[in-house]
């Protein structure tokens, strides 16, 4: 093992293609579920 918080060989060398959330914005490696029914206060 290497260093703690490493990701394992090979984690990292393919791109994944991002998903987003076109209510937020927010982009995630896999699909995104949350509701927007609660606006985050600002």
């Amino acid at each position: 093992m290497t260093r703690r918080g490493q990701w394992p060989a090979g984690a990292n060398t393919r791109e994944p293609k991002p998903f987003r959330c076109p209510g937020c914005g927010a982009v995630s490696s896999t699909p995104i579920k949350h509701d927007h029914t609660q606006k985050p206060k600002q």
